[in-house]
């Protein structure tokens, strides 16, 4: 690849169908959740590998466009601490440099993409929502998620979990001296094809002004549980 980004956001941001969008673009690389090190022993067993080098080559191979332009998606805190080491493990890299520059070794050009949600508490319960019932994406296959009881401390867990990535993705950006593209959820759930656009041109690419991704798997999970939770979390924590 000539050209990388990296989307950066934290768990229930609608990331999967931001990746969708961009991958139907067909010109920005083939975005995903490729490296989360826990994962990276199922990942060697698919494609019959045993080193991360190996791994590195093969994804790049797969999910760079002709137009040489790769995309990946990460999740701050732990998983991207962990890939950092890996990386560094990897790299002929100068001892003192910073995250910034270890990435661009092995991500050409690379340029951020932020994603976040504004709306913390929405996505703190359909965090506990997906964890608790193994349901992340809608695909319409299964009717809706089972019902779950409410429950205040797994609500607020989730809630400061997201709070801590969110932190460690300002902190990165301030300590590289980095300025990413941002987008919120909402912002991209509301206009999904002019939020693609806009990312496109942060990466210096265009398509023209009709451009339809034709089909969209993902669903947006609804839920009739959400209100009521949410105006008992509310109640809850003025108690704490």
């Amino acid at each position: 690849a000539q050209n990388s980004y990296l989307i950066c956001t934290s768990p229930r941001t609608g990331s999967e169908l931001l990746c969708e969008y961009l991958s139907r673009t067909q010109i920005a690389g083939k975005p995903g959740e490729h490296f989360f090190p826990k994962r990276f022993p199922n990942y060697f067993a698919h494609y019959q590998i045993s080193t991360f080098a190996e791994y590195y080559q093969i994804i790049l191979q797969e999910r760079t466009t002709p137009n040489q332009v790769f995309g990946t998606k990460m999740i701050a805190g732990e998983i991207f601490t962990e890939f950092l080491v890996t990386l560094r493990q990897q790299s002929q890299a100068i001892p003192n440099s910073t995250d910034h520059q270890l990435l661009t070794q092995f991500f050409p050009n690379l340029t951020y993409i932020r994603l976040t949600r504004q709306d913390r508490l929405r996505q703190a319960i359909s965090f506990y929502r997906a964890e608790s019932t193994g349901i992340w994406h809608n695909t319409g296959i299964q009717a809706k998620q089972p019902e779950l009881p409410y429950n205040f401390t797994a609500i607020k867990t989730r809630f400061d979990k997201i709070t801590q990535i969110e932190a460690h993705w300002d902190q990165f950006f301030t300590q590289n001296n980095l300025t990413p593209h941002t987008l919120s959820y909402e912002s991209f759930i509301a206009s999904p094809i002019q939020e693609t656009h806009q990312i496109l041109k942060h990466l210096n690419l265009t398509l023209p002004d009709t451009w339809q991704p034709n089909l969209i798997i993902n669903k947006k999970m609804k839920n009739n549980q959400t209100e009521e939770w949410i105006q008992r979390f509310q109640q809850d924590i003025k108690y704490l």
